[in-house]
Order: C-alpha cells, then structure tokens, then sequence
C-alpha cells in the first residue's frame, strides 16, 4: 500500500511538473528572444563590434549550443503518455538542467549588456591627439540599445556628453 501510495504521489507530481512546463518554457522563450535582441543590435552596429563583446558573443553561443542539445533532448515526437513518463522518470533532472543554462545564458547576457555599455563607441583623436567623439553616432547607438534593453541601460559614455551639441564631433578634453 505505501508503495502505491508514493506512486500515486510521484505521477501526481510528474503531472504538475508537465503542466507548469508550458508556463517555464514561456520565461524561457522570453529570455531567449531579448538575447536574440541583444545580439542583433551588435550585428547591426559596427561600431559595437569590439573584441570584448566579440569574446562575450562566443560565450553566450557556446552556452545556446548547450541549451540546444538539452532541448533536443527533451523534445519527443512521441505520443503523451511517453512524454508523460519521461517526465515522471526525468523530469525533475530535466528541468534542473534546463534552469543551469538558462541561468548561464542569463549572465552571459548580462556580461554582453556590459561590454556593450561601456563600447567606446564614435570615439577617436584628432590631429592634437585630443579624444573626441561623435555625438550624433553615441545618441543613435544608445537611443537603439535602449530600446532593447531597457531604460537606463544604454552606452555609459553618453553621460560624458550629456549637454553637449547633438550634432558633430565633441572635444572631450575641454
């Protein structure tokens, strides 16, 4: 009888893992796509396309080729009552493994929001090797980061121009 009663217990639990599955997979598709977002402004930006975030787009590939194979793995053409004893025998270790690269992927993309943050962007010297930077370029770039990755977490040069001529080229050593 206790055997039976801690199956019962078990499938009741497989059951419910099964139905909040949809709910985590939903976060997690969410997650995926703001990286997608996040990888896509540095394609589209050349001017973001410095070695360190280059060195943090091949962490965050070699962890979405991780999240890959397990979701291969988790993924059945099989009818429901096998994912459903997949579930009751896997589960558990399945969701664990699933909620590790999600929260490696989180970080690598939170690194890469970073890198990006801090890009020297529209930056270079002038003839009296003066550092100067493009206003007009740091205002786009940051105006598209933001827009992807929220308010308030865009390129951290644009403080240093705050006040400064929207337009053109700005000695920021004066």
């Amino acid at each position: 009888m206790e055997a039976a009663i801690g199956l019962v217990a078990q499938v009741r639990e497989a059951h419910e893992r099964q139905k909040e599955l949809s709910a985590v997979l939903d976060k997690h598709t969410l997650e995926l796509t703001k990286t997608k977002n996040t990888i896509q402004i540095v394609q589209d930006e050349e001017a973001l396309q410095t070695a360190a975030v280059a060195s943090e787009l091949v962490d965050v590939n070699k962890i979405v080729n991780r999240l890959v194979m397990v979701l291969k793995a988790l993924r059945t053409d099989k009818g429901w009552m096998s994912r459903f004893l997949h579930q009751l025998i896997h589960g558990s270790k399945d969701e664990v493994d699933l909620a590790k690269i999600m929260d490696e992927l989180s970080r690598a993309k939170s690194n890469l929001g970073l890198r990006i943050s801090v890009a020297h962007v529209g930056l270079t010297r002038n003839l009296q090797n003066a550092i100067v930077v493009n206003t007009a370029i740091v205002k786009r770039i940051d105006a598209v980061i933001q827009s992807v990755l929220g308010e308030g977490q865009g390129l951290k040069i644009t403080s240093l121009i705050h006040n400064r001529p929207v337009q053109g080229a700005v000695n920021l050593q004066s």
